[in-house]
């Protein structure tokens, strides 16, 4: 059976999405969590990445460009999840939808919106 993926959610992602998703037995942390305010976009990353996780944003551009380079460079990520700013309702439903349907060894260094 394929593993269901970890997910860290970014700092602009209000943290009740990872308890939202905690409840409905999802492996979630938010940067909030851990205190990992003002970390750069690649420094979040690199947090997912330690952590086996894929990472939730709502600042596209920035991970667009940050998958391109690892891409680019040879280098691998747990997936990257980027949307434009949703609700709090609507971006604990499509997550769940997200990991629902897709495995850890599914979104290994893919760029999905969500």
């Amino acid at each position: 059976m394929l593993a269901s993926p970890k997910l860290y959610l970014d700092e602009n992602v209000h943290k009740q999405v990872a308890s939202s998703l905690r409840l409905r037995g999802y492996s979630v942390i938010s940067a909030h969590e851990e205190k990992n305010w003002g970390l750069s976009d690649q420094e979040q990353l690199e947090f997912a990445i330690n952590r086996e996780s894929a990472i939730f944003t709502f600042d596209p551009r920035d991970f667009i460009l940050l998958h391109k380079e690892y891409i680019r460079e040879g280098k691998d990520h747990y997936g990257i999840i980027v949307s434009d700013q949703i609700t709090i309702g609507k971006a604990v439903n499509n997550l769940s939808s997200l990991l629902l349907e897709r495995s850890s060894e599914e979104l290994e260094s893919q760029l999905l919106w969500l």
